[in-house]
């Protein structure tokens, strides 16, 4: 990361404490703004917030919120390699019906997790052969 908080062209991250009133402590938080005209936006996404504004409306804005004192890249890239997961939990949930498996014993709620996670990475495996 440059002076400037510039990590790659387009993106630039800053780092500040920040203590709500329901927080027992502070935490750290990661700051990002991401030029949209430099970097490519996801497909279906809107990105209006200050879509009126001819300077802030060319950016897109994001916040991590970590207890981890690291410095700001090291959070961004930590935390950006695990972006995809929300999207598998939510294919776990609502394609293979994984939110409501508990079981009374906990080694049947294991084995019962363990046979979704076997199909789900199964079904992955045979979309990838498809391609």
């Amino acid at each position: 990361m440059d002076d400037n908080g510039k990590v790659v062209p387009g993106i630039e991250l800053t780092r500040f404490l920040y203590q709500a009133h329901s927080w027992s402590k502070p935490r750290w938080v990661t700051g990002i703004r991401q030029h949209i005209d430099q970097r490519n936006s996801p497909k279906g996404k809107t990105l209006n917030l200050f879509a009126d504004d001819p300077v802030i409306g060319r950016y897109r804005f994001s916040a991590l919120v970590s207890d981890m004192d690291l410095p700001a890249e090291a959070v961004w890239r930590t935390y950006r390699g695990r972006a995809n997961c929300e999207n598998r939990i939510k294919e776990l949930k609502y394609d293979f019906a994984a939110d409501n498996f508990n079981m009374k014993d906990f080694w049947a709620t294991e084995a019962a997790l363990n046979t979704v996670m076997l199909a789900y990475n199964l079904m992955s495996l045979f979309r990838q052969s498809r391609k």
